[in-house]
């Protein structure tokens, strides 16, 4: 046995890739960087303060603040990957090769994408809804504080785990969608790929996790009198995105689930061979990839509506088309992805149909823009930076989506698909919709978070530098684009084109510029905050929402009585709790994804045990629990279970697409054994039924009775998982493998998952049994048991569906 190997996996001296001039130097100024930021914390004796009252905050806004901060960073390394691609494309023309070579220059436009998608974008956004939501339906926090600050760890972790693939290994090349065959194992066989489905897939359940929290906030929290149409704009767009998470996020994680078993275990999913399937990867990604543009700019258009209302001093233009409109937007956009492979071949009528779907989808934009228009009109504007912000917004993400609706159009795609246009059309929607939004809402509710407003002219510096060098930038790439020029080209011999490259890098630099003045306007606004500061709670003076506590507008909410008390809840929004426990979880599960990524299997079964022993014990302390959060709990695993039936239903859909069809073709039956797997349905069936018994005798009291039907659940649900076990065992030696064509990899998987959910059930029963032999009976008990049922009444469901489309119609 190979001892190297065994406790190091694939890391080696390979893995250090310090080699490369750029990456060296890049390793140099970061080391720098941190040991400077690092002593003036130690100097300044910041260093306790965040770990004493930042690391282990549940409170809303400090979390809220830390997405911000790590989304500004974030940029800054996603930006100097665009800069760098912008100065290589600018010289890479003729006999000069450019500065990056070509899987340099792979791996940085496939990192680009992947960190302004999930490492900007999304924790901006989220940070924002974060610090305000609450603040603007009169919560004193989200439904479930210490998820949100597990949230905010796994997003930051995933983040340095793209970091440690600067300098130990590499990231992926395959576009930041990473399409197979090309991020299959024989295209790419290194741990690029592995880094960006592990890093996407820890972002993914966080954004996950915060989406129930966030829906669980906004729909169970709200003040008395705030009712679903007088909820401000912002709150609605949230409620939106994060409707769109759950039923979207779900499909990601399942599709990143199948693409790294294809990786590890050599099975078939998206592969060319033995019933794979390729084209089964790009529809699943963009199942995912299309309502994550609208996941974006759906906030990014409530930030606007409360922009435009407060610097027009004027009520919303068309309120209720406006909720309508959002709530369209979130329909439509679920059936729209096919438009980003017309070329696929799927045939006219189904071309025509997500084409007709794609225009339709502009009419609630264009609802939306007029409404702002609209409310502009006889107006007294104001034009404050935020305001400026907005009307940038309005001509370029209309420019964009002018853009879009070209692209929906079938034949015209046929020549522009795979084009720079591409590249322009989507950058235009991206950061003329969200970038901008961003922006504005840093300097609208800058004053609510900190006391004081932000330089002007700094403010005005960076828009400025912004707006136009985004033009300059991108104006060249359309151009291009109409021109035929392909994307993701790193060398061009056609000399004609270089001038339109050297423009864009010009606009980039602009827009480093405009990053800069943002820099200088956050230091300068710090050092002169004593001038800028104002004792008055509503900043803009017009701002109508809870969050900047216009007393006037209370009675608008709330019923005179309840006045005092409602002021005093959105006023104390200092949640006392603290807790290491999220920043220590995400740690241990960014560990356990980099052991994945480099085959650590030794250390990774260890680390594993330890997580699963922390868990027990941070789990095992008694809680108190109030009426309103048994009522937020089981919503919030309601909104849970839809995720996991969204999962399942992706690799159910899989199945029937791609694997139940495979045994069809080539007649592949009776390799079951029905009867004991109908003994395995009867034992999942008395679980449930031993489960049931166990709460009925929470109702008596009986503690005896409680503890001895868990125990039967246990034991039961242990035999069904040994049965399937057998079951495996016999399957592989009979030469039955996950890897010998689509249909085993459909099984063996949706048999693997659902027992994975088993396990983590009967987990959750071992807890909760260590509970009531220390605390006795209590109503934490009790509602953990009826939470637990229901999640037990979905893996009878989900077991019953596996047994008769995979058992029984094998059989048949």
């Amino acid at each position: 046995m190979n001892i190297k190997k065994f406790f190091l996996g694939n890391l080696d001296e390979r893995a250090i890739e310090l080699k490369d001039p750029i990456i060296f130097w890049t390793f140099i100024i970061l080391l720098i960087i941190s040991t400077i930021i690092i002593y003036i914390l130690i100097y300044y004796k910041l260093l306790k303060i965040i770990w004493k009252k930042w690391i282990n905050t549940t409170n809303h806004k400090k979390i809220g603040i830390m997405y911000i901060i790590l989304g500004i960073i974030m940029l800054l390394r996603g930006f100097i990957d665009a800069l760098m691609m912008k100065i290589h494309q600018s010289i890479s023309f003729g006999n000069s090769r450019g500065f990056l070579s070509p899987n340099h220059y792979n791996q940085i436009f496939t990192v680009h994408g992947v960190i302004m998608i999930f490492f900007v974008a999304m924790p901006i956004i989220i940070g924002i809804m974060n610090y305000i939501i609450p603040l603007q339906i009169g919560s004193k926090d989200l439904a479930f504080p210490f998820l949100n600050n597990l949230s905010f760890w796994m997003t930051t972790f995933a983040a340095f785990l793209i970091m440690i693939s600067l300098f130990l290994g590499e990231f992926a090349k395959t576009g930041w969608l990473a399409y197979p065959p090309l991020s299959e194992i024989s295209e790419s066989p290194y741990v690029g790929v592995d880094y960006y489905i592990w890093s996407i897939q820890i972002s993914g359940i966080s954004t996950l996790i915060s989406s129930i929290n966030f829906i669980v906030t906004i729909i169970k929290l709200r003040i008395p009198n705030i009712n679903f149409f007088n909820m401000p704009i912002f709150v609605w767009t949230t409620l939106c995105s994060n409707i769109l998470i759950i039923i979207s996020f779900p499909v990601l994680t399942s599709v990143l689930i199948m693409l790294s078993l294809d990786r590890i275990f050599g099975m078939h999913f998206f592969t060319n061979n033995l019933g794979g399937n390729s084209m089964m990867y790009i529809n699943l990604i963009w199942i995912w990839g299309h309502p994550e543009v609208y996941i974006l700019i759906l906030p990014a258009f409530g930030i606007f509506s409360e922009i435009t209302v407060t610097f027009c001093r004027k009520k919303l233009f068309g309120y209720y088309s406006m909720i309508f409109a959002s709530l369209i937007i979130t329909i439509l956009s679920y059936i729209v992805w096919l438009h980003h492979f017309f070329t696929m071949g799927g045939g006219p009528n189904v071309n025509t149909f997500f084409g007709i779907a794609t225009m339709i989808i502009a009419i609630p934009t264009g609802v939306k823009i007029f409404n702002w228009i609209f409310t502009m009109y006889y107006g007294k504007i104001t034009f404050e930076i935020p305001m400026l912000w907005t009307l940038a917004f309005i001509t370029t993400f209309s420019i964009g989506g002018m853009a879009g609706i070209i692209l929906s159009i079938p034949p015209a795609d046929y020549l522009l698909h795979n084009s720079l246009f591409l590249v322009a059309h989507f950058h235009t929607v991206i950061i003329g919709g969200v970038v901008f939004s961003i922006f504005a809402a840093i300097n609208y509710w800058y004053p609510k978070v900190f006391g004081y407003r932000l330089n002007k002219f700094w403010g005005l510096c960076s828009f400025i530098l912004w707006t136009f060098g985004f033009y300059i930038t991108f104006i060249p790439i359309y151009i291009l684009g109409f021109m035929g020029v392909t994307r993701r080209i790193n060398h061009f011999n056609d000399l004609s084109l270089k001038i339109w490259f050297k423009i864009s890098l010009f606009g980039t630099i602009i827009i480093l510029l405009g990053i800069i003045s943002f820099i200088i306007q956050i230091i300068v606004s710090y050092l002169y905050r004593n001038i800028e500061k104002k004792k008055i709670e509503n900043y803009w003076k017009y701002s109508k929402t809870l969050e900047w506590n216009n007393l006037k507008n209370f009675k608008k909410y709330i019923k005179k009585e309840n006045l005092l008390f409602k002021i005093n809840k959105i006023k104390n929004n200092n949640i006392k709790k603290k807790t290491y426990n999220g920043f220590i979880l995400s740690f241990l599960f960014m560990l356990l994804c980099f052991l994945i990524i480099w085959k650590i299997f030794f250390l990774f079964s260890i680390i594993l045990l330890l997580t699963i022993f922390y868990i027990i014990y941070i789990n095992i302390k008694k809680k108190k629990y109030k009426k309103e959060d048994i009522i937020n709990n089981k919503f919030g695993i309601w909104l849970y279970l839809m995720s996991d039936v969204l999962m399942f239903s992706t690799f159910l859909t899989v199945y029937f697409v791609l694997g139940y069809n495979y045994i069809k073709i080539n007649k592949i039956k009776n390799i079951f054994n029905i009867k004991i797997i109908f003994l395995n349905t009867l034992l999942l069936l008395f679980s449930s039924l031993f489960l049931y018994y166990s709460i009925y005798n929470f109702k008596i009291k009986n503690k005896f009775n409680i503890l001895k039907f868990i125990i039967l659940t246990i034991i039961s649900s242990f035999l069904f998982i040994f049965i399937e076990y057998l079951e495996i065992c016999n399957l592989l030696k009979n030469n039955i493998k996950p890897k010998n064509n689509v249909f085993f990899s459909c099984f063996f998987t949706i048999i693997f998952f659902h027992g994975i959910h088993v396990l983590i059930g009967i987990f959750i029963l071992i807890l909760i049994f260590l509970k009531i032999l220390k605390f006795n009976i209590n109503n934490e008990n009790k509602n953990n048991l009826k939470y637990l049922s229901m999640y037990w009444n979905f893996l009878e469901i989900f077991w019953f569906i596996i047994f008769i489309f995979i058992y029984i119609f094998n059989l048949l």
